[in-house]
C-alpha cells in the first residue's frame, strides 16, 4: 500500500505538496 501511495505521489508532485501541506495543517490543529 505505501509503495503504492509512494509511487502516485512521484507520478503526482503537486499531490505530494497537497498532502504535505494537509500533514502539516493537521499538526497545527492537534
Amino acid at each position: 500500500m505505501v509503495s503504492v501511495h509512494l509511487r502516485l505521489l512521484l507520478e503526482n508532485p503537486i499531490d505530494l505538496l497537497i498532502y504535505q501541506l494537509l500533514n502539516t495543517l493537521l499538526r497545527n490543529f492537534q
